[in-house]
């Protein structure tokens, strides 16, 4: 496995290599086009030159013409007339030379401005550029072509080429030189963070210095600090921890030890009867009636336990759905008061306030108010109000009250504030309230003193 200043230096030089031969056969043929271009302008220049001193000059020897120019300015210049015959060229004897008609400069530039064309000449055997312009002179049309040689041409773009060579030679090695520098420095700061996190891993919290060549390995070093910083404070609370697991699992048993509780009694009570029942064929109406009674009641008792604990499994998991609909909300609160009147049937619920409609789902509202009631006449010994404002209700208990430590955690499930007497209850119904009431986009506010009662409010 390669190191990362190897693996940096591998990938360097493959992309450097890449960009090197892209750039290279680019700006090859680039240059090259530029050349021929240059040439092919400059003869075009110097035929138009031409032309002019030919329009101008009437008794003008042409050969001896051709032969001057090519001396000054150092281009092949060969006048041709319209049957294709040679009249004046400045580097052959035109008696040597054939018919011109066909060649493909002299055959393009008939119909286009300029004949231009690439290609080898059997007069001279040398490979030339050629430019051709056809022109009027002395009342009959002649073709005046220019010529520069191949050679003279990529000697000219050698010279450039070489020199732009030069140039990437040179940024190469200063690449090289940048690249060696930048790699000296990543592998000092990789070997800074190796032998910090091997510190770390031995529990060895010392600082380290943030400060580096780059800003992300400057980033990497604080969140390396804030790192070691954590793990040095989780240390610390390492037993507070595992003491606070321990309390959690003691209550856990604790909540298991009341569940067993809370169905052992029903359960007992319905074995109890049943057997009765079961064992004496002959017993008074009356009697059975009662124990029939009494079966159906703890019974009963058994399903609501189970349906509080599945219904706030629900709500938790976000299980449950609402279901909106309209209906007055001191209707639904009488109906509780007649729910709650067989098991505290010596207390008085006082409904004060004027009804009004509401939109919530019914039967979860109805759910809260249950719970909220049942807990007031629960832990109070005097009749409680149930008090409906405009956008409010409130449940009025002057019952043992909640101590300030307790109010933030009386919805928790199954949380109590007596942890030793559970008095038929898991400590679910203000849990079951809380979310309820989230799902409505609202709250449950409470308000309570220790032994003056306590107020438990929600808008809605």
């Amino acid at each position: 496995m390669l190191k990362l200043h190897q693996l940096f230096f591998r990938n360097f030089l493959i992309i450097l290599s890449i960009t090197l031969f892209i750039s290279g056969f680019v700006s090859y043929f680039t240059l090259k086009n530029i050349e021929l271009n240059h040439f092919e302008d400059n003869l075009k220049s110097n035929i138009n030159i031409i032309e002019i001193e030919l329009l101008n000059s009437k008794n003008r020897d042409l050969n001896r013409y051709s032969a001057s120019f090519e001396n000054i300015n150092d281009l092949r210049i060969t006048l041709i007339d319209a049957k294709g015959v040679v009249l004046a060229d400045s580097s052959k004897d035109i008696k040597e030379m054939d018919n011109h008609l066909n060649r493909p400069e002299i055959v393009q530039s008939k119909t286009d401005k300029y004949g231009i064309s690439i290609r080898h000449s059997a007069t001279t055997n040398m490979d030339y550029l050629y430019v051709a312009k056809k022109i009027g002179l002395n009342g009959s049309s002649i073709y005046i072509r220019m010529a520069v040689l191949i050679d003279r041409i990529m000697s000219d773009f050698y010279n450039l080429w070489f020199k732009v060579t030069l140039i990437f030679a040179i940024s190469i090695v200063f690449a090289l030189f940048i690249k060696f520098y930048i790699n000296k420095k990543i592998t000092q700061e990789v070997e800074r963070i190796t032998d910090f996190l091997h510190h770390l891993s031995n529990k060895k919290y010392r600082p380290i210095n943030s400060k580096s060549f780059t800003e992300e390995f400057n980033s990497i070093f604080i969140l390396l600090e804030k790192v070691a910083k954590k793990l040095k404070k989780r240390d610390k609370q390492k037993k507070k921890f595992t003491r606070e697991l321990l309390l959690k699992n003691r209550q856990n048993r604790e909540i298991i030890s009341a569940m067993s509780h809370e169905f052992k009694n029903p359960v007992a009570v319905i074995l109890g009867y049943s057997e009765t029942l079961t064992q004496d064929k002959d017993m008074n109406e009356n009697i059975r009636d009662k124990f029939l009674g009494k079966i159906s009641q703890n019974a009963k008792r058994i399903s609501d336990i189970v349906d509080r604990i599945t219904i706030a499994i629900k709500l938790e998991n976000q299980d449950l759905t609402l279901k909106i609909s309209s209906f007055e909300i001191k209707a639904l609160i009488q109906n509780v008061e007649n729910l709650l009147k067989y098991k505290y049937k010596d207390r008085e619920v006082e409904i004060i306030g004027e009804d009004r409609k509401i939109e919530a789902d019914k039967t979860l509202i109805e759910l809260v108010l249950i719970n909220l009631i049942e807990n007031a006449l629960k832990y109070s010994d005097d009749n409680i109000t149930v008090e409906i404002n405009s956008n409010e209700i409130k449940i009025i208990d002057r019952g043992i009250g909640i101590s300030k430590e307790d109010i933030n955690r009386v919805t928790q499930k199954f949380y109590r504030v007596d942890k030793h007497i559970w008095n038929n209850s898991l400590g679910l119904g203000l849990n079951i309230v809380k979310y309820i009431l989230k799902m409505h986009n609202t709250f449950l506010d409470i308000e309570s003193r220790l032994d003056e009662g306590s107020v438990f409010s929600f808008k809605i």
